[in-house]
């Protein structure tokens, strides 16, 4: 095998059939041209005020949460700078008629790559990424009742996939600012289009630890 050839060109062909199979997965994850936005965080983040437990009002369509509702985060202090994350969620289906519903939860973690930027985090939760950038920006948040969080990765330089949130302290309360959340995000050249309601409704009780 000629490994030098065989290398040069595999690569243009894995991003022909990656961009192909991201067009075929419209709806379920937000793929943009270009590189991710530049965005600004939270100044002066204190991610002790942060922790406690916050309920998912809306996102961006995403792989990892696809039919999920009644989706909440808890976030925990794990010590040493390090943030504990807990995802937890319903997901439903229908399989021939019939609905299926499962409680479903991941746990990670959450630590800023740069301590002198503590609102930009990198969350992990298939083990141990250190020094990897950050891949969940605390946009905006008052702490108490809401928090606006930002997701980007860039593949190839050419594309990039977006992820973001609206987290709420009381379950499908709605900011009385939202407009002026998305219209900051907007601001960044992301478009709030792509935010999708998240159903709070007929959900589990949650412990608010």
């Amino acid at each position: 095998m000629n490994v030098k050839g065989f290398g040069s060109f595999t690569f243009p062909v894995c991003i022909l059939i990656t961009l192909v199979l991201l067009d075929n997965c419209s709806g379920q994850v937000i793929i943009k041209f270009g590189r991710c936005p530049r965005v600004t965080v939270k100044d002066a983040f204190d991610a002790s005020r942060y922790i406690g437990l916050w309920y998912e009002l809306e996102r961006f369509p995403n792989f990892f949460e696809l039919n999920q509702v009644c989706v909440t985060a808890t976030y925990g202090d794990a010590g040493d700078g390090v943030v504990s994350v807990k995802n937890v969620g319903v997901l439903e289906f229908s399989l021939f008629g019939i609905l299926f519903v499962f409680p479903v939860s991941i746990e990670g973690q959450a630590v800023a790559p740069d301590p002198a930027e503590p609102a930009r985090l990198r969350v992990s939760f298939f083990g141990d990424d250190e020094g990897a950038d950050a891949n969940y920006l605390v946009v905006d948040t008052d702490y108490d009742s809401y928090s606006v969080v930002f997701s980007c990765q860039e593949l190839f330089g050419i594309i990039n996939m977006q992820t973001a949130w609206i987290l709420t302290r009381g379950q499908g309360t709605v900011p009385a600012n939202i407009d002026d959340l998305k219209s900051t995000l907007t601001s960044f050249g992301i478009d709030v289009s792509d935010f999708q309601e998240t159903r709070q409704t007929n959900c589990p009780s949650r412990s608010r630890k």
